[in-house]
């Protein structure tokens, strides 16, 4: 709120925004507890229905003239449906007896290595927009149409990580937790590399559906753009298996990524063609350490499973 003024923005308009993250924040808590239980099905209705009461609120506050804050306002409510009726669903979980006896096996501990993990994982899909803006401001605006548009691809296959991760955890047998990976990863590949394909052959089609006749200078790097994210898609699948698996290292190779993404914007970051270049190795260099990484500790797990 004491920020308001520089941007342009009245305090109360502020108020409206921090609430709506707040309630935000506050709801990945039992969202996550629900799909970390395995009712991904009813985390998914109750998105649904957050994504409705959105439409429901947001849109006609917008037609009376509220503009962003109406928009805002209409997160605020789905948020809020989202914390409220998620959290009423967890306790229903906990207090009432399974139906049939459920074995699983160990869950990873809370440990610091698994939260930065999953930070450390989603730090190249979040702070490219810093990067560019600390570097290149004045192509923040290019990158960010470009960026939104090719973020789709990971979009398009979130739901198989949000669904076999919890599976990964409560599967008890190594063998079938491998082969449960494998048709995920599988499954994740095909689709995200056919949605970039599909970026790919019609570029300036899918830039006139988002953006009408603005951002013409985005289509060369479409293609490029969603290569990268569809590398980045097969990294957070392998990081969770990372996590499943109890490896204590998952977050270096997204580190390592980081740490090179960069330097390189340091080192050349003056054009959209650089940028993207940029963004791109960081996307390639996290999915070969992190895939490798899975796959070493895989290897090692199975190693001590012969020994045994």
């Amino acid at each position: 709120m004491l920020l308001a003024d520089s941007i342009g923005a009245a305090a109360t308009d502020a108020l409206i925004c921090g609430l709506a993250v707040v309630v935000m924040i506050v709801g990945t808590v039992p969202m996550g507890f629900l799909s970390g239980i395995g009712m991904v099905r009813t985390q998914s209705i109750v998105i649904l229905l957050g994504t409705l009461l959105r439409l429901a609120t947001g849109w006609p506050l917008m037609v009376s003239g509220f503009g962003v804050v109406g928009a805002v306002g209409g997160y605020f409510t789905n948020y809020a449906l989202v914390l409220g009726l998620s959290y009423v669903l967890c306790v229903r979980s906990l207090t009432r007896a399974p139906k049939h006896p459920v074995t699983i096996g160990p869950p990873p501990q809370l440990r610091l290595s698994t939260i930065s993990t999953f930070a450390l994982t989603f730090a190249p899909f979040g702070l490219d927009q810093f990067l560019v803006q600390a570097f290149s401001p004045e192509l923040g605006g290019s990158y960010a149409a470009l960026s939104t548009m090719s973020k789709l691809v990971f979009f398009g296959v979130l739901p198989i990580v949000a669904i076999v991760y919890p599976r990964l955890l409560a599967e008890a047998d190594q063998g079938r937790r491998l082969g449960i990976l494998t048709v995920a990863m599988i499954g994740l590949v095909v689709i995200a590399f056919g949605l970039t394909v599909f970026l790919s052959l019609y570029p300036e089609q899918v830039t006139r559906f988002f953006y009408a006749s603005r951002f013409s200078e985005i289509p060369p790097e479409v293609g490029r753009m969603a290569l990268g994210v569809a590398f980045f898609s097969v990294s957070a699948l392998a990081a969770h298996a990372l996590i499943a698996w109890s490896n204590p290292y998952g977050y270096i190779p997204s580190l390592v990524a980081q740490l090179i993404g960069v330097a390189m914007y340091a080192w050349q970051s003056g054009s959209l063609e650089q940028v993207v270049s940029n963004q791109l190795a960081i996307y390639a260099v996290q999915m070969v350490l992190t895939c490798g990484l899975l796959a070493f500790s895989l290897s090692r797990k199975k190693d001590a499973g012969l020994t045994k």
